[in-house]
């Protein structure tokens, strides 16, 4: 016979257990020696997993996530409105340099490059969460154990959300492109969280 606090082998004349000392009158003594080590399995199962509290959870999430998230979006914020300006302005000089005035159009204007960039800075956001999250998420996750994935989840959307209000005001110049720009904050968004939950 077995005791089921610790496993030890007892015999049933034995008042407590030799070895952790639990009182063997008042339990029911295993006979299998697998059913203890399934139940101490369980135990340790229920420990490690609730070794780390919410706040824990929150803090790592927002650690790794709301500054990379951010600057990911400002950088290629940058990047692609300096490539989409010197492309389209390089275009337009040529097409000057040309004669090609049919062509020109206004490409190379200010008017064409800002609406260009505008509509590149829409799409920023699906990008970010395509192109470089999946990574930075897949660490997260390592990070979080299951039983907080729901509180590191919870987090996820609050730096979205955040995020996503100082995407809306950056665009705010253009009603038309900042509601935009919500839908599609919100699908980019969707992608990030899906990606979490997979």
């Amino acid at each position: 016979m077995y005791c089921n606090k610790c496993g030890n082998e007892i015999n049933g004349s034995e008042k407590f257990c030799s070895k952790c000392g639990n009182m063997i009158e008042n339990q029911q003594v295993m006979n299998n020696q697998s059913t203890i080590e399934v139940q101490q399995y369980n135990e340790n199962s229920v420990n490690n997993s609730s070794s780390m509290s919410d706040k824990e959870a929150k803090k790592i999430t927002n650690n790794m996530l709301s500054g990379y998230y951010l600057g990911m979006m400002i950088l290629f914020d940058i990047l692609g409105t300096f490539l989409i300006s010197f492309i389209i302005t390089t275009i337009g000089i040529e097409l000057i340099d040309s004669g090609n005035k049919e062509l020109l159009f206004g490409f190379g204007s200010s008017a064409t490059v800002s609406l260009v960039v505008s509509i590149y800075l829409l799409f920023v956001p699906i990008l970010v969460a395509v192109l470089v999250m999946p990574k930075r998420i897949n660490k997260l996750k390592d990070k979080i154990p299951s039983d907080k994935r729901q509180c590191a989840r919870k987090k996820i959307i609050s730096i979205l959300v955040i995020i996503g209000v100082i995407h809306f005001i950056f665009l705010m110049s253009n009603i038309i492109i900042a509601v935009a720009s919500i839908v599609l904050y919100i699908v980019a968004s969707m992608i990030v969280l899906k990606q979490f939950d997979k």
